[in-house]
């Protein structure tokens, strides 16, 4: 059984094309392919490599060790959303560019059903987590102010008869008869 091998551009990393077949135990094993019997059904897997870097292995389309890119990475910067499973499908469509993107939509929904718990776990958080880290972009609004109007609330009766009373206190005066004054002029003023 040969596998063709092809080079991830993006990351420079070896990614299998053509999904593998499983054979019996008897058969030759190659490094590429795992010795399992046509029954026995493994699904997909998350380890980290000796760098610390998540890897994805999905047996059932021959993908091994597909390095997953961080989740600060700009790969994520134009996502508005994503789910796990969409996360999971975007990285079985880059591991097999030369497939099409039905076959690897079907590999991904096939390998998603039979995944644990735990595995669809991680592509929760790694989802989170890469939507939380991207730079957020926010739309720039001028909020135009409206006028304030003032509200003009009528007076009272009891109001209007308080006022009137104080205007008319203020304005009450006593007239005094005053003497009248004279003007003495001056001789320098003419």
């Amino acid at each position: 059984m040969y596998v063709r091998l092809s080079i991830d551009n993006e990351y420079g990393q070896l990614s299998y094309v053509e999904p593998l077949i499983g054979i019996n135990e008897c058969e030759h094993h190659s490094i590429f392919s795992l010795p399992t019997s046509s029954n026995v059904y493994v699904g997909p897997s998350i380890d980290t490599n000796k760098y610390g870097q998540y890897v994805l292995s999905v047996p059932q389309a021959g993908i091994y060790y597909y390095i997953l890119p961080s989740i600060d990475s700009s790969d994520y910067r134009n996502f508005l959303r994503c789910n796990p499973f969409i996360m999971f499908r975007r990285f079985v469509q880059k591991s097999l560019p030369y497939s099409k993107s039905e076959e690897c939509s079907k590999i991904a929904q096939e390998s998603w059903e039979s995944a644990s718990e735990e595995f669809k776990e991680f592509f929760k958080c790694y989802t989170e987590n890469a939507l939380n880290k991207r730079n957020k972009v926010y739309k720039i609004v001028t909020k135009k102010r409206k006028p304030k109007k003032k509200v003009v609330k009528g007076l009272s009766v009891d109001q209007e008869v308080h006022t009137q009373q104080q205007l008319q206190a203020q304005s009450t005066y006593q007239v005094r008869s005053m003497k009248p004054i004279s003007f003495k002029f001056s001789p320098y003023c003419l």
